[in-house]
C-alpha cells in the first residue's frame, strides 16, 4: 500500500505542476492579448490621424487648385459655356 500512496502523491504532484504551468500559460496569453489590444488601438489611432491629415491637405490643395484654375484657365475653359472648340483630327 505504501507504493500506491507514493504513486498517488506523484500523480498529484504532476497534476499540480501541470496546473501551475497552465496558469502561467494563461497569464502569458492574457499579457500577449493586452499587448496586442494596445498595439491595435495605437495603430488605429495613427491610421485615423493620418487619414485626417491627408484629408485636410487635400482640401488645401483643392482650394489652391480652384484658385489657380480661376485665375489662369477660365478665359478659355468655362464650366457652363463651351468657349474653345475641340481640335480636329488630322486623319
Amino acid at each position: 500500500m505504501a507504493e500506491n500512496s507514493g504513486e498517488g502523491y506523484g500523480l498529484f504532484a504532476d497534476l499540480q505542476h501541470l496546473y501551475t504551468k497552465y496558469l502561467a500559460h494563461i497569464h502569458c496569453m492574457r499579457s500577449i492579448s493586452l499587448i496586442l489590444k494596445q498595439f491595435s488601438k495605437t495603430v488605429l489611432l495613427l491610421a485615423g490621424l493620418s487619414v485626417l491629415g491627408f484629408s485636410a491637405q487635400a482640401q488645401v490643395d483643392a482650394a489652391k487648385g480652384a484658385t489657380l484654375f480661376n485665375s489662369k484657365c477660365t478665359t478659355c475653359h468655362k464650366l457652363d459655356v463651351k468657349v474653345v472648340e475641340e481640335p480636329a483630327d488630322s486623319t
